[in-house]
Order: structure tokens, then sequence, then C-alpha cells
């Protein structure tokens, strides 16, 4: 086979600089003792990270914003998530320490959801529930102090909470879950 570009290990690096050249025109080969992707490699499990504390450096948080639109539109493409954002497993880890369960109503779900939170030590009060979503008062949130700190962390808390409503309601969409933590 020929080959412009030949690549030795089909871990994370070597699959990404692999479809880069690829879309780029290039013939790529690709060598790899183990089977792809292979079960004990970092990249096939969900500890994918993507750092969001780049403080001023604007280039890097350039970076940051497209790998973490980068994993959504993949994510998008696969049979199962392989990137789970921080927040929302946090969220997640949350809501079953709390033992919620999810629900088909939403005020009773959101209300289950207010009382886990405050099982755990936080405020949260159920404002406003309709057809469309939630509004949560949460004065004790526990990521506000890091929010407060660094404006870009907005995006942990926010999958905090859409991790805690799939806990609590059936069919919630954790990309539409909004956070305005301030």
């Amino acid at each position: 086979m020929s080959a412009d570009v030949l690549i030795a290990g089909g871990g994370i690096f070597g699959i990404t600089a692999a479809i880069a050249f690829k879309q780029r025109g290039l013939a790529v080969a690709l060598y790899d003792p183990g089977p792809l992707p292979h079960p004990l490699a970092e990249s096939t499990d969900i500890s994918k990270v993507v750092r969001m504390d780049y403080g001023p450096d604007e280039d890097y948080l350039a970076l940051m914003e497209d790998a973490m639109e980068g994993w959504r539109r993949y994510n998008a493409r696969w049979p199962r998530p392989l990137y789970h954002e921080t927040g929302v497993a946090f969220g997640r880890e949350l809501g079953r320490a709390a033992g919620l369960r999810p629900v088909k109503k939403l005020e009773a779900g959101f209300e289950r959801l207010c009382e886990a939170v405050r099982s755990l030590g936080y405020q949260a009060s159920l404002e406003q529930v309709d057809s469309t979503g939630a509004v949560i008062a949460s004065p004790t949130c526990p990521l506000r102090p890091l929010v407060r700190a660094r404006r870009e962390a907005v995006e942990i808390d926010r999958g905090m909470w859409a991790g805690l409503a799939a806990c609590a309601v059936s069919g919630v969409d954790v990309r539409r879950v909004r956070c305005e933590t301030r």
C-alpha cells in the first residue's frame, strides 16, 4: 500500500492525526498492534477532558470551545455518546446519590430535584415550571463560588443542573438546559 503519511499508534492522537491528514486529501496508513479502538485506551472510556481554565489566553480558550463543539458533533453521529460533559456526569452522580428517579410530570420531577439538592445540604426552590422548563433558585449552589471566580466555569454548572434534571424528569435533553448562575 502506498501512503503519503505513516502513523504509528492508533490512540486518540494517532486517530486524530489520521483523520486530519485524510481530510486534507492525503493517503494515510495507521499502524497499531491491537484492536482499534483498544479497550484499555484512555480514549475509549468516559474520561475525555476539555479544560475550562485557560483564563485570559484567548487562543487556548478558542481551541477549547472548538474541541467541545467537535466532541458534540461526534456524539451526534455515534450510536452511544463517547464524550460526557463533566458537569453532566457530576450532576447525575449527585442525583443518584440523592436517590432521584425520573418521572414524567415536569413539576413533580423538578420538585423532587429541589428536594434532592436540599438533602445534599444546599438551598433549592422551584420558582416557575411550565411546558418549556423550570426556573430553580439555588442561592447556595455548590458551583456558585467557582462560577463567580471563573466565568468560563458556567458550562460545568450548567452541566451539573442538566445531569440533575436528567435524573429527575423523563426525556430531558441535557443540551437544552440553561444555567444563569451569577
